[in-house]
């Protein structure tokens, strides 16, 4: 997962866009994040 890039995420992962809607519904303030997650962020 270290060499994943952000351009990748979307093609590993189709439903990409509806969970990003449920983990923005769910942690609006972006407070149960990983480092991975801030690297990936478009």
């Amino acid at each position: 997962d270290s060499r994943l890039r952000p351009r990748w995420l979307p093609a590993m992962y189709p439903r990409l866009a509806e969970w990003r809607a449920v983990r923005d519904d769910m942690d609006p303030h972006g407070v149960f994040v990983s480092d991975q997650f801030r690297r990936l962020q478009p």
